[in-house]
């Protein structure tokens, strides 16, 4: 149905016209009671994008008043309406002027148009095309200078890592950032987030907000087939929103449905990947063990293939002598050549907890932050030295008997070890203690 109507005679004025006309080219009442239908014009060519191609339409069709019209007005605030007009003819078949219909089909359009957007840049896209096919599309059809696609960072559910950001103007970095004292951090509520102005008044301890001179914020979170949160869009400009946000709300629910489907696609492949390395690691070992009388190459494979999959600085095992003086002696050692070995430093048993603890468990023990661990404080010294930031430790045993232990290191930052990490070291470590 449309919604405006015009009625103008074959002298181009005003005979009448409905409130919803006025409402839909926002006319004021001065305007229109004059009956003016110049005056109305050039009220109405001065919201076009397009005013000259509109004008030509209007004088063609009075030149051919026989004629019916259907066509779309493009305006400067992106609103479009559809635009239909026909003659009006008299019982005696005599035309006297024409009738202008006006519908608001701005939503519908830009529904089409992001569905277009979607069908075109990503049915043959996956992985980091599509992600980055979604974030400028999104940019382009909101109309907002920076948008982005993230998702949980490792087992945390209070970090996230960016797949794709659009700066404005390019592709920028990926970069990792905390759901804390953000906007992004109340998506995790489960709802989609709009902040129309002022958001850095609302989020001043957000860096990233004040970086990008954010003014308004929209956001929603990425689900699963379960509904498990596992990601967000956030998009971000430098100015405030329209007051009527329905149409960029419905595009970004459809944009949310098809990227949610695209990273549990994502996450589904990253942990087949995951098991199907663990399962081969385990199996090299085990194939080491049976095959392979020499503990030294068993345990030289083992440090070597561990350190490249956990991608550390360093893995070392160890033994455990058991003795009046406990002792812990490395016996194989993986590490990058950017860090020193540790082949000639002897790591205490006594005074050290961090080591006792390790010892009596067969769970592994992850330490994200060494300087924050009160455990490894007496020997910090000996951590600093070897520059120690993160580090996992396992005890290997044999019946129920501490024979050894596996230690990784990280080295070049902090590392918060995942679950995944912590089982795959486990079981490793049961390998590890029956060689």
């Amino acid at each position: 149905t449309f919604e405006g109507i015009l009625d103008v005679d074959e002298n181009r004025q005003i005979v009448s016209y409905n409130q919803n006309f006025c409402k839909l080219w926002k006319i004021p009442e001065d305007v229109i009671s004059e009956a003016n239908s110049q005056e109305l014009l050039a009220y109405v060519l001065n919201q076009l994008s397009q005013p000259e191609s509109f004008l030509e339409k209007i004088n063609y069709l009075y030149e051919h008043p026989e004629e019916i019209s259907r066509d779309d007005i493009n305006f400067k605030d992106g609103r479009i309406f559809e635009r239909y007009s026909n003659p009006i003819q008299l019982s005696n078949e005599e035309r006297y002027g024409r009738i202008w219909y006006f519908r608001d089909v701005t939503e519908r359009q830009r529904r089409e148009e992001a569905l277009r957007l979607i069908i075109e840049g990503t049915t043959t896209q996956i992985g980091s095309e599509f992600f980055h096919s979604c974030v400028r599309s999104l940019a382009t059809i909101l109309r907002m200078r920076y948008v982005l696609i993230a998702g949980f960072f490792s087992d945390s559910r209070n970090k996230v890592r960016t797949f794709a950001f659009w700066n404005g103007e390019e592709f920028g970095e990926n970069f990792e950032y905390d759901l804390i004292h953000n906007p992004c951090e109340q998506l995790m509520l489960g709802k989609m987030l709009l902040y129309s102005h002022s958001v850095q008044n609302l989020f001043p301890q957000d860096p990233h907000l004040s970086r990008l001179n954010a003014e308004s914020y929209l956001g929603i979170p990425l689900t699963d087939r379960s509904g498990t949160i596992i990601g967000l869009i956030a998009a971000v400009d430098t100015k405030p929103l329209p007051e009527n946000t329905e149409i960029e709300e419905s595009i970004l629910k459809i944009f949310a449905a098809r990227t949610g489907a695209e990273l549990e696609r994502r996450n589904l492949k990253a942990t087949l990947l995951k098991q199907l390395e663990r399962d081969t690691l385990l199996q090299q070992i085990t194939q080491k063990i049976r095959n392979n009388l020499d503990s030294q190459q068993i345990f030289q494979t083992t440090v070597n293939q561990v350190g490249q999959i956990f991608c550390v600085s360093r893995c070392h095992i160890h033994t455990y002598v058991d003795s009046l003086q406990a002792q812990i002696p490395l016996v194989a050692e993986y590490r990058l050549t950017d860090y020193s070995s540790m082949l000639k430093i002897n790591i205490p048993i006594d005074g050290n907890p961090h080591a006792q603890k390790v010892l009596t468990q067969d769970a592994a023990y992850s330490v994200v932050d060494v300087e924050q661990e009160p455990l490894l404080e007496p020997i910090q010294d000996i951590c600093r030295q070897l520059q120690i930031k993160s580090l996992l430790a396992v005890r290997t045993s044999y019946q129920g008997e501490t024979n050894g232990a596996i230690v990784l290191h990280q080295c070049d930052g902090i590392r918060d070890w995942t679950k995944d990490d912590i089982e795959l070291l486990e079981a490793v470590a049961a390998q590890v203690g029956i060689a």
